[in-house]
């Protein structure tokens, strides 16, 4: 009887298995990696635009309300008490926490004083307030913590805390919001620029600031002002946006044309980035913002927001 012999793989086929099994798990390998960094990516593209949505929804919503005071109408309507007492110990200039003449105001690239005595601004970024009323407010409702706006037709006071002046009127509560960007998150050992905000409260009855987090990695905010051409007049509620200037050429813009302008609209441009680098090799991009562009070459995933918001309340 014959017997069957056990014949193994030559060295060419076990080669060729070899090979063919390797194409198969690189080919497999380079398809996970590839999808993983799709997933990545979009993670990124999804977490710029969430942190886009929650910062951009308070900002907006202060820059539509800029110059609501209620009843008084606007703020040169509005009578001031002795300020000595309620100041806040670092205010950017005098009387800047009740500039209320000042519904908005805004920086070329540079910082303010209360914003460098708080915390730190991010250089050549510019810097946004704010100033409105919210309310009505009932009497019972007023707190110790708060500035007030005592309103009527065409004229109000100011007062702090819960005791209202013993006038016929409504109560709106003040808001005052300066929004800039940091060069850090919480302190310089945490380098991430951050887009902050800087808002008034009152404790052991003066006024002071505190800076809030509104978004990290913010690393570029510019503005531009919409100006409507009023002539003389000191009202052209109406008037058409003929120009968009930035905030260091709106005084000459009213000085060469000899004439009153008011701020109707706001053009915001902000670029946001990822907080860790995500590219494996440098990217140049340029992204033109409101006033100036900007150049980056990093491994930093960007994103940019351009929005022209109309102010309602004619400042």
């Amino acid at each position: 009887m014959l017997r069957q012999r056990n014949r193994g793989f030559t060295l060419l086929e076990l080669m060729i298995t070899m090979s063919l099994g390797a194409f198969v798990f690189s080919t497999a390998l380079y398809l996970y990696a590839m999808s993983s960094a799709k997933f990545t990516r979009d993670q990124q593209r999804t977490d710029l635009l969430s942190r886009q949505r929650s910062a951009l929804a308070p900002l907006l919503y202060d820059v539509r309300m800029a110059g609501h005071f209620g009843p008084a109408l606007d703020g040169q309507r509005i009578s001031l008490p002795n300020l000595d007492n309620h100041a806040p110990d670092f205010d950017c200039r005098e009387g800047y926490f009740v500039d209320f003449t000042t519904p908005v105001h805004a920086t070329d690239g540079d910082s303010l004083a209360c914003i460098d005595a708080y915390d730190a601004h991010l250089p050549g970024t510019d810097v946004l307030t704010l100033r409105y009323a919210l309310g009505p407010i009932a009497d019972s409702a007023l707190r110790d913590g708060e500035a007030y706006l005592r309103a009527w037709p065409g004229g109000g006071e100011v007062f702090f805390g819960a005791q209202p002046p013993r006038l016929a009127g409504e109560n709106f509560r003040l808001v005052q919001h300066s929004y800039f960007l940091s060069p850090y998150l919480l302190d310089p050992h945490t380098p991430l620029p951050t887009l902050k905000r800087l808002r008034l409260y009152r404790e052991q009855g003066r006024m002071r600031y505190r800076v809030d987090i509104m978004a990290e990695g913010v690393d570029q905010l510019q503005l531009q002002l919409g100006l409507r051409d009023c002539g003389g007049a000191s009202l052209c509620e109406g008037a058409p946006i003929t120009h968009f200037v930035t905030a260091s050429h709106a005084d000459a813009y009213d000085s060469a044309m000899q004439q009153v302008s008011h701020i109707g609209a706001l053009r915001l441009g902000l670029v946001w980035r990822s907080v860790e680098p995500t590219a494996p090799r440098e990217i140049s991009r340029q992204f033109d913002l409101p006033g100036q562009s900007v150049h980056y070459n990093d491994r930093y995933a960007r994103n940019m927001l351009v929005r022209t918001v109309a102010i309602r309340n004619g400042v």
